[in-house]
């Protein structure tokens, strides 16, 4: 009888998916608090998109469709890279952390001088790099940037496991993106909150979340490298 071997998820890989999750969930509470528009979720950009369309509110709609032209920018580049770079995920996943940390320095050295319009865009593609970047741990998929998929995956986990269908699989499935969805949701949360009160530096602390993710993704890398020397 066969039995299949998952990988072991380190403590720290577990931390930085779940601080890129709640990035994630900061990054569009920012977004749709500061600017109106959301960063993550091209879905509600595309719905508002199509509505301004309908009422011929034109320059609405282009404020909808800049954000998903970057965040399909940013899906592309990175999906290309992967393929060139096929051995080197790990690094790969490094530097596209540090180009989304680098995005959001950019907007908070020069958010006065920065057109606004520009902001979201630029928001969309770092969360686009980082969505295609970091969308597994070990053998459970989900998505760092949007939460509908995951809610999706959490409820069927637990109905499968429920019913006892891969019980193991499915119990590891539920705890793993059922822990993303709540961060997710802390995430904007403490985004909203802090939007608010505190706009001008509120990206200062999904700043902070990925720099300190891409550690923890990084002392991890050391620890598989020295396993396998």
């Amino acid at each position: 009888m066969m039995t299949t071997v998952r990988p072991q998820v380190s403590w720290q890989e577990r931390c930085g998916a779940f601080l890129f999750t709640m990035v994630g969930g900061f990054l569009d509470a920012y977004a749709y608090i500061a600017h109106g528009v959301f960063a993550n979720a091209q879905t509600g950009n595309v719905v508002m998109m199509a509505v301004n369309m309908a009422q011929a509110h034109w320059t609405k709609a282009l404020g909808h469709l800049v954000p998903i032209l970057t965040f399909s920018a940013g899906v592309l580049i990175v999906t290309l890279l992967n393929r060139r770079w096929e051995e080197h995920t790990t690094r790969l996943r490094l530097w596209s952390a540090f180009a989304e940390a680098g995005v959001l320095c950019v907007i908070l050295l020069l958010q006065e001088r920065l057109p606004v319009h520009l902001v979201v865009p630029m928001i969309a593609f770092a969360a686009a790099v980082q969505v295609t970047s970091f969308g597994s741990l070990g053998t459970v998929a989900f998505n760092s940037a949007m939460t509908t998929g995951n809610l999706r995956k959490t409820l069927t986990a637990l109905v499968r496991e429920r019913t006892g269908q891969d019980v193991a699989k499915n119990r590891e499935t539920f705890l793993t993106v059922g822990t993303v969805v709540i961060c997710f949701l802390l995430g904007a949360l403490v985004g909203g909150w802090i939007t608010r009160y505190h706009p001008a530096h509120a990206l200062v602390v999904p700043l902070l979340g990925v720099i300190t993710a891409a550690i923890l993704s990084r002392v991890t890398s050391g620890a598989v490298v020295s396993q396998r020397t």
